[in-house]
């Protein structure tokens, strides 16, 4: 989330990209790298990418997130969790 309203909403491409890299540091040491967490993340730093001018990057980050395979939702689990 942080990547996303700093890098875009507020402005500050850079410091939304750090945010990003740290949240990608954290979801990796949980191993979520296929939680919906994380692709909501990837497409976030995709948009900060795009919005600095950097397509490829954000086109190469778009395909990680298509490839990513969340785990399907439970009957009755909270969404978003």
């Amino acid at each position: 989330m942080l990547t996303f309203v700093v890098g875009n909403l507020l402005g500050r491409a850079d410091e939304g990209l750090r945010w990003g890299r740290l949240g990608h540091a954290v979801y990796e040491r949980l191993g979520e790298l296929e939680s919906i967490r994380y692709i909501t993340l990837l497409g976030s730093l995709g948009i900060v990418h795009e919005k600095r001018g950097d397509l490829a990057k954000a086109q190469e980050i778009g395909r990680e997130g298509a490839r990513a395979q969340p785990p399907p939702l439970r009957r009755g689990a909270p969404r978003g969790r």
